[in-house]
């Protein structure tokens, strides 16, 4: 699967495009690429709303079920190292702008 995620054709630049948020964002471009990988995964209106694909997972048992969602929810945020790394990143990088 994360072989078709990789596209030789722009070089590895990593060059952008424009994409339909609704149609095309990053949990149906998932789901596009597990398809690939002759995965099953049914349609589901959870691909198409930004912050529910967790709750699907979840429900599917593709992730820890062994925790409440909630609890799990909490146990995965990397929000606040996150946003350290970028705040890091950022100082460390503006003086060369």
């Amino acid at each position: 699967m994360l072989a078709t995620f990789h596209d030789p054709s722009d070089g590895g630049c990593g060059i952008g495009i424009w994409y339909n948020a609704l149609t095309h964002n990053c949990t149906t471009t998932i789901r596009f690429h597990v398809q690939q990988a002759q995965v099953r995964n049914p349609l589901d209106w959870r691909l198409f709303v930004n912050g529910k694909a967790d709750e699907l997972l979840y429900e599917r048992g593709d992730v820890n079920t062994g925790l409440p969602l909630d609890a799990l929810r909490a146990r995965s945020d990397i929000t606040t190292k996150a946003r350290a790394v970028a705040t890091y990143r950022c100082s460390i990088m503006l003086p060369f702008r």
